[in-house]
């Protein structure tokens, strides 16, 4: 297995990437909010990764946070779910949306995603209601040691995703310390990322 790369971005696609490892060119499939996260090209790149292995080969998908690759991973334990549309829920909504959607059985937010009926909502929540507990969620709110846990795995997500980018890390933390310490804070990394480009510009 492959759990993660280090390389040179060669090329963007719709919803891949090439990344360039010593030589060798890998196509790794990301989410959106890993699309929006990406430097430029030529310009060096870390990913956490899952390999999925079928008998005519295997694909890689890429992630930012361990988090996020760690929620792919437990949707794939639903039955009907594949990679793609697994890429499709995090593609839509951040991990601690997901799980907060799946404990408050919230069908309406979930058929809402591109490929997920009713039944494949349903499912979700009956599979993962004691799967999801890992995931940071709004509801970490009573539990302080762990909420800051949290933000710190935010923070550092932030931070990394910055330097991706090209901004000096000075400048990253920075800019992420800035939107975290508003009052209105950040629902998840993309929308880190968002605030804090803006923040940069």
């Amino acid at each position: 297995m492959i759990a993660s790369l280090r390389g040179i971005l060669q090329y963007k696609g719709e919803n891949s990437i090439v990344l360039d490892v010593g030589g060798v060119g890998y196509e790794v499939y990301v989410t959106v909010g890993g699309a929006l996260a990406l430097p430029p090209l030529n310009g060096e790149l870390f990913l956490y990764t899952y390999s999925h292995i079928k008998e005519d080969g295997f694909t890689l998908f890429g992630f930012f946070s361990m988090i996020e690759k760690e929620t792919f991973q437990t949707l794939l334990q639903v039955s009907g779910i594949g990679p793609k549309l697994a890429v499709a829920v995090l593609s839509a909504m951040e991990p601690s949306a997901f799980s907060q959607a799946i404990l408050a059985d919230d069908l309406t937010a979930l058929t809402k995603i591109s490929g997920v009926g009713k039944k494949t909502a349903e499912r979700m929540c009956l599979e993962l209601k004691d799967k999801v507990a890992f995931i940071p969620s709004g509801g970490l709110a009573d539990h302080p040691a762990v909420a800051t846990s949290a933000d710190d795995d935010l923070s550092n997500d932030g931070v990394s995703a910055l330097m991706n980018l090209g901004y000096s890390e000075i400048n990253a933390k920075e800019a992420v310390s800035q939107v975290l310490s508003r009052s209105d804070t950040p629902e998840g990394l993309q929308d880190l990322i968002r605030q804090a480009l803006r923040s940069l510009a």
